[in-house]
């Protein structure tokens, strides 16, 4: 059925089935220029972020804001959950702890973008992702 219709499914099955409203925002989005490899990239991105913020986050809200323009995709996907402290994520990766946000960003280096990941303890959690279309 397509990129955004995908998005909507995730969104409905990852949050709103969990009693998270979600607010999707995809006003200023084509799948013009997105290959079928980027779109399996980018929905793995996302359905990492979404299952992170249904099982982690223990969020009200999510906001997720999905765009293209001529020259790039971008997606940020933000909480309002009890966040947490980055650095402690990656310290320990025996427990497994961490290996969702390296696998994101290795999903979406692998198409040329960037992932950043921001959050503070008490303050909620933002992805952001960014990738150049050519």
């Amino acid at each position: 059925l397509g990129f955004e219709a995908a998005m909507v499914w995730l969104v409905d099955s990852n949050l709103r089935d969990r009693g998270i409203h979600c607010h999707l925002n995809m006003d200023k989005f084509s799948d013009e220029k997105l290959t079928p490899h980027m779109e399996i990239t980018l929905f793995r991105i996302i359905q990492e972020a979404t299952s992170n913020i249904a099982r982690h986050a223990k969020a009200k809200n999510a906001f997720i804001e999905i765009k293209t323009d001529e020259q790039s995709f971008s997606m940020s996907i933000e909480d309002d959950g009890e966040g947490f402290d980055i650095q402690n994520a990656f310290q320990d990766m025996l427990t497994g702890r961490g290996l969702g946000i390296l696998g994101m960003k290795e999903r979406a280096s692998l198409v040329n973008g960037t992932l950043t990941v921001c959050s503070t303890p008490g303050e909620g959690t933002t992805v952001v992702c960014k990738i150049p279309l050519s």
